[in-house]
């Protein structure tokens, strides 16, 4: 029969009264097996015909008419024409063009708007790809999916649906992960290989959230029924009840197999598939197996917590978000995932994680750090304070990174310092004074110091990190034990120090010869200013908080002090007249007599002097440093200072 021929008779009304045939799977020719088209207008069965070519345009022209059919047609022809659109809607929506998959979606949903009800005897049959397309990886596609389950159910009605279809759903995600390229290219010959991987990587992906996503609405009264399916589905290790207990051979086999802790066929498929968006389903899956159904993840919790904590070699920042859920609500869940993680193997893998700026996701990914961190610390049977700080010490590193915003950085050692700083020295757990883990703590209160002295430094700010110290400091202090004390003094004392130092290699650089020595001495002053801020700062927090009496307070303005008066030596630097400033705020509260023996150098004296006869800005001296330089000169001569010139001059 010629092509011709054969397309007369297929649409002849002879034809169309045997029936129309659905196109679920394949292409097949119209028989008597059909389902019939008793009271189905033309028209429909013509736009029905259209959606099966192999054409895009042709399927796309087929949706725009059918959803206007749609809204045209009386209800009970489209009850009616409802079981031919069933195969028809579930071909349309796994086609491989997203534009298709977007226009099914349109079409159930104007379908369902009118037939409303009616819909319910065929659900079953097409809620698996429906459902399918609300998880697809294209935008469009989730959004008119999501747009069309609104249109068909309100939220009770929805949840209802779920639980009404939860077998089928199993059943569709069971066959969609079975799905291969070869049964995919079996079942539509006309696709080409990266058609069919395309549409693999499609089921797979789409099965895992649909599993997931079912578990999160089906009632704990199904989750007896369901525990067997998901154990074959996830595979079980050390399933019990396999064969006869008493056989000695199995016993074995199982304990060997725990032993080499093995992950999952399931587990090292899909968590670590080539394809992202699989990788994203499945970490998905393991949040909602841990939140709904925590004895699916009991059965092979060491293979799944090696498998899921192992996951900071992903790269790819679209799986970041889900692989972050996973591995706090896993270990939040179970605590004890963490006896199964080898530190030799985890710590190198996070540390490369954060070295890389984690791969581009930081604003992200920074925030859930310190959590993981804390949780690590609090679960473990060994201290792990040390392999905290070893993994936080890459923050310095990260800020290398140009992806990576240093605002994430900050609040992440902000979050870190803060935590660890209050855990150590809880009352059951406060290291001694002159131990090692008080040298561990001091490198974790030092490290945001460290993304200062960056080649990229000058993107943090100063500001962030004094008032990061500055609530450290506040949070210690309100403590009020001997511990915490301590820590604020090592803290002061070392900012100071630090301070000094660098001041001092600004000061000893040799005079620049070359564009990098040039660049040496401009890094190394920028560093200065930069401390110097970062201790102004948290002065001026002890200041608000009338500590004067407060023995560190005192050391750490002598370091304020003297480092302003080194900067002024050497170059009127303007941080020297906000330094003094800073100090103004200070002095005003201290006790007399308390005013250190710094400021009676004459050095000093001499070069506020200079300063008053040859300043003309206000701005590069301000008003509070003359009344803060009168202050501190009056008081030292009543200590015995000879100061009293300097006062006059001040005055005038």
């Amino acid at each position: 029969m010629s092509k011709r021929k054969h397309k007369a008779s297929a649409s002849s009304p002879g034809a169309a009264a045997s029936g129309f045939i659905g196109f679920s799977s394949g292409r097949q020719a119209l028989t008597s097996k059909a389902v019939p088209a008793d009271g189905v207008s033309q028209d429909v069965l013509l736009a029905f015909k259209k959606a099966g070519k192999k054409d895009p345009r042709t399927k796309l022209k087929a949706i725009a008419e059918l959803l206007l059919l749609f809204e045209e047609k009386e209800k009970d022809d489209l009850v009616a024409a409802l079981p031919l659109f069933v195969p028809i809607f579930v071909r349309l929506a796994s086609d491989n063009d997203r534009r298709v998959r977007s226009g099914a979606c349109d079409t159930i949903a104007a379908l369902a708007q009118r037939v409303k009800k009616e819909l319910a005897p065929h659900l079953k049959k097409i809620i698996g790809q429906w459902l399918a397309c609300k998880f697809d990886p294209a935008f469009e596609v989730r959004s008119s999916a999501e747009a069309s389950f609104g249109a068909a159910f309100s939220a009770a009605k929805y949840g209802e649906a779920l639980r009404f279809c939860c077998d089928d759903l199993i059943k569709f995600s069971v066959r969609g992960l079975a799905s291969t390229v070869s049964s995919v290219q079996e079942a539509e010959k006309t696709l080409s290989d990266a058609e069919a991987e395309e549409r693999v990587v499609r089921c797979h992906a789409n099965a895992l959230s649909i599993i997931a996503h079912v578990l999160e609405h089906v009632d704990v009264s199904e989750h007896a029924k369901l525990q067997s399916q998901l154990w074959k589905i996830l595979g079980k290790d050390g399933e019990e009840g396999d064969g006869d207990a008493g056989d000695e051979a199995q016993k074995k086999q199982r304990k060997k197999k725990k032993a080499k802790r093995e992950v999952s066929p399931f587990w090292r498929l899909y968590l670590g598939n080539s394809a992202a968006v699989v990788r994203c389903a499945a970490y998905n899956l393991v949040t909602s197996l841990c939140e709904n159904f925590p004895s699916a993840i009991e059965g092979n919790l060491a293979g799944v917590s090696e498998a899921v904590l192992g996951a900071f070699s992903d790269k790819d920042t679209l799986c970041h978000s889900p692989m972050w859920k996973a591995i706090l609500t896993l270990v939040h869940v179970y605590g004890s995932a963490w006896k199964y993680i080898h530190m030799g193997v985890f710590m190198p893998r996070i540390s490369a994680f954060l070295r890389n700026g984690c791969y581009g996701s930081a604003k992200a990914s920074a925030p859930c750090v310190v959590p993981l961190l804390a949780n690590l610390a609090s679960n473990s049977q060994e201290p792990q304070l040390e392999n905290v700080v070893k993994i936080l010490c890459e923050a310095p590193a990260m800020m290398e990174v140009v992806s990576c915003p240093p605002s994430a950085v900050v609040a992440m050692l902000r979050d870190a310092v803060l935590y660890f700083t209050a855990a150590a020295h809880s009352e059951n757990t406060a290291p001694d004074v002159d131990g090692d883990a008080f040298e561990t703590l001091d490198r974790l209160v030092f490290l945001p110091l460290r993304c200062l002295d960056t080649k990229r430094g000058q993107r943090i700010s100063a500001s962030s990190v004094a008032n990061l110290y500055a609530d450290l400091v506040g949070k210690l202090l309100e403590r009020a034990d001997a511990h915490s004390h301590a820590l604020v003094g090592r803290l002061l004392n070392g900012l100071g120090e630090r301070v000094e130092s660098a001041c001092n290699a600004e000061s000893d650089q040799v005079p620049p010869d070359t564009d990098g020595a040039a660049a040496g001495a401009e890094e190394c002053g920028r560093l200065a200013v930069a401390l110097q801020e970062v201790l102004a700062g948290v002065g001026a927090k002890l200041s608000a908080l009338c500590l004067s009496r407060f023995a560190p307070f005192h050391v750490m303005v002598d370091y304020l002090v003297v480092t302003a008066h080194k900067a002024a030596l050497r170059a009127h630097s303007p941080v020297s007249v906000t330094l003094l400033s800073s100090c103004a705020r200070m002095y005003p509260i201290c006790p007399a007599g308390d005013v250190p023996e710094c400021i009676r150098s004459a050095s000093l004296q001499k070069w506020f002097e200079r300063e008053l006869q040859v300043c003309h800005d206000p701005k590069r001296l301000p008003a509070i440093a003359c009344l803060w330089m009168e202050r501190a000169f009056a008081e030292a001569a009543t200590g015995g200072g000879g100061g009293g010139g300097g006062t006059a001059r001040a005055r005038s």
